[in-house]
């Protein structure tokens, strides 16, 4: 593939899938307080297959309920609506760009963006930052890599070849050599694409350079701390034996005022999520 800027391959996003319009509707009455519990089932009700992955998840081991959730209504009084917002979304988004490329690595990469949000979820609940949608931060701050492996089969291929070869080295740098932009542009571009909230598509264009954030810098410093933590904690989307972990942001951690004893606890609550974590992508997936 001939190298091209940011902006030549912006058009190539035109390719994908939309993000469905039920999840920004849903965004919004989640957002309105107006908007009661019967107003949110009502609208999950209207997809068919949202509705179906919504009770495959509360009845997953991921939440781990006693009883079985049989009704919408009732998986939304069990969950509230921030846990049904951020799961619309996982199940939208995978449904959108789920399948695919590589099949062994498109599932590394998803499972490497679940246990990022499930990290950035945990990093928040330590009272770093405010509820500012930490999971979808997590969930989605790697779209760009997914979307550039749909659009650009062979040079992504050559971009984990380098990576692999190369070890530890700076994965945005590999890709403006292979691609001429870098999957955080390209993530970032497509969350626009998408009609995405700023501050989240923000998270997603900076994870890897928070320190450039403007409207909300705390959510993505968040986020580029969860995405080390998961590839720490061996959810990389290379193999883990290929993976050299660097060293966290410290800039990361000082705003976000984590100590390092927090950072080691949540590395090891993250290494025994995994049984949840991969029940969660099953259930999204269906296959659970």
């Amino acid at each position: 593939m001939k190298t091209m800027t940011i902006e030549e391959a912006i058009p190539k996003i035109r390719e994908l899938p939309t993000l469905p319009q039920i999840v920004l509707r849903i965004m919004d009455t989640i957002n309105n307080p107006n908007s009661s519990a019967v107003d949110l089932g009502e609208l999950v009700a209207t997809d068919q297959s949202l509705s179906a992955t919504l009770l495959r998840v509360v009845n997953s081991a991921y939440y781990g309920f006693s009883r079985r959730v049989t009704s919408i209504s009732q998986a939304i009084v069990l969950l509230g609506f921030a846990e049904v917002r951020k799961l619309a979304l996982a199940a939208k988004t995978f449904e959108a760009l789920g399948l695919g490329g590589n099949m062994e690595r498109r599932q590394r990469l998803w499972r490497h963006a679940f246990a990022t949000a499930m990290a950035a979820e945990m990093i928040g609940k330590q009272g770093a930052g405010r509820n500012m949608g930490f999971f979808e931060a997590g969930l989605l701050h790697d779209i760009g890599r997914v979307a550039m492996e749909l659009l650009f089969g062979e040079a992504f291929e050559t971009s984990v070849t380098l990576l692999r070869e190369r070890g530890a080295v700076d994965i945005c740098a590999v890709e403006r050599e292979v691609f001429g932009f870098d999957h955080a542009q390209f993530g970032g571009a497509l969350a626009e694409h998408w009609s995405l909230p700023p501050a989240l598509r923000e998270a997603i264009q900076r994870h890897h350079a928070p320190g450039l954030a403007r409207l909300e810098p705390g959510l993505a410093h968040l986020t580029a701390l969860a995405n080390w933590l998961a590839n720490c904690a061996g959810f990389s989307e290379i193999a883990a034996d290929e993976q050299v972990a660097r060293a966290p942001l410290l800039d990361s951690l000082q705003t976000l005022r984590v100590p390092e004893e927090t950072v080691q606890a949540l590395l090891q609550l993250l290494r025994d999520s995994t049984a949840r974590l991969d029940a969660l992508l099953a259930s999204v997936a269906g296959n659970g």
